[in-house]
């Protein structure tokens, strides 16, 4: 009988927090659940529809727009991500084609509350503007329980939403140290 080999590429966290130096935290969220699967599926059905206009066309070069929307969908379902880096003087929020720096001396309040992890606007993309008690802010959303919303006294806020409350929670202790 062989002994069990550890397995050389182990799985993935869809959340994972670091503390690096002194006063730095930073944390990733990835899609979970149905934020993970949904688009995948509206995109293997516009692929799929794609596909059939292809074959019925003949035209090789058709072909490329199933093949784009299949490839997006995955990049979409495994490999988009948010994350924060909270650092001694500033804290970046970053999302696909998005990236928020905020001065740490203009925070104002951070607040932590439960959330559904759905992006109120019409636009459903990984960083979403919203309005937060009068407030214009970029949302930045892979799905989750629970949003960190940080409000700055220039107006420029931001709400992160945290697979759960715990990491919420992590997130605004960062901006109290």
């Amino acid at each position: 009988m062989t002994p069990p080999v550890p397995n050389p590429h182990p799985a993935r966290a869809a959340s994972s927090a670091t503390a690096g130096s002194p006063g730095t935290f930073s944390t990733t969220e990835r899609a979970h659940g149905i934020a993970r699967v949904g688009p995948l599926v509206a995109l293997g059905i516009a692929a799929a529809f794609a596909g059939v206009i292809a074959f019925a066309t003949g035209v090789a070069a058709t072909w490329l727009l199933p093949l784009a929307l299949l490839a997006f969908g995955a990049w979409l379902a495994w490999g988009a991500k948010i994350s924060v880096t909270v650092g001694a003087d500033h804290a970046r929020f970053r999302a696909p084609l998005v990236s928020r720096t905020l001065s740490r001396s203009d925070v104002t309040a951070v607040i932590v509350t439960s959330d559904d992890g759905m992006n109120p606007s019409a636009i459903n993309w990984p960083a979403a503007p919203v309005t937060v008690a009068g407030d214009r802010m970029l949302r930045f959303s892979m799905g989750g329980t629970a949003v960190v919303t940080v409000s700055t006294s220039t107006g420029s806020g931001v709400q992160f939403v945290a697979r759960d409350r715990d990491t919420a929670q992590r997130i605004a202790d960062a901006f109290q140290h």
